[in-house]
């Protein structure tokens, strides 16, 4: 027993040749759409919130922006959902993330503090997708220890950091 907290990984493998065939695509193209979280962005959102059983605010101009959603179940809370992609994983609102936009660390700590809970939507290998329940603390945390900056995380780094705060299981459901 390692005595770190437990978390599990929920891992989907969507069927492509059954998204290829309903979209009227190659399965390179739905591959390659899917992996891009431009394209799979709306996706992840609503992949989340069947998985987890969230409700989407209306408005996402809401204080933890990107997917804020309340998880009736535990409580109300403050839910943020960031798509890894192989650029990456930032944890910023939104309006402070891409071309033209800037950020400060205080816009990244109140961004993971405005949150109970981020969930992380790892499409780097789709049709395999990965939903990384994250709990706030750890990433408040890890802002206020250097562990995650501005830059956000690679794939690498972030599985590396989830390793060393968590005991990391995967729970795996085809569909």
């Amino acid at each position: 027993m390692s005595g770190k907290p437990k978390l599990i990984i929920s891992v989907i493998h969507f069927d492509l040749g059954a998204l290829a065939a309903a979209l009227k695509l190659t399965e390179e193209q739905v591959q390659a759409a899917l992996r891009d979280g431009r394209g799979a962005w709306p996706f992840s959102e609503l992949w989340g919130e069947r998985l987890f059983e969230f409700v989407k605010h209306a408005n996402s101009n809401q204080p933890t922006s990107d997917g804020a959603v309340a998880l009736e179940q535990l409580r109300n809370v403050n839910v943020s959902i960031k798509a890894l992609t192989s650029a990456g994983v930032k944890f910023q609102q939104s309006k402070f993330v891409g071309s033209n936009r800037k950020g400060t660390r205080a816009d990244l700590v109140a961004s993971v503090e405005a949150c109970d809970r981020a969930i992380v939507v790892d499409i780097t290998e789709f049709p395999s997708v990965r939903f990384i329940p994250i709990d706030g603390t750890r990433l408040v945390s890890a802002v206020h220890t250097g562990a995650l900056s501005l830059n956000g995380w690679k794939q690498a780094k972030l599985y590396n950091w989830l390793n060393e705060i968590y005991d990391v299981t995967e729970a795996e459901l085809a569909i």
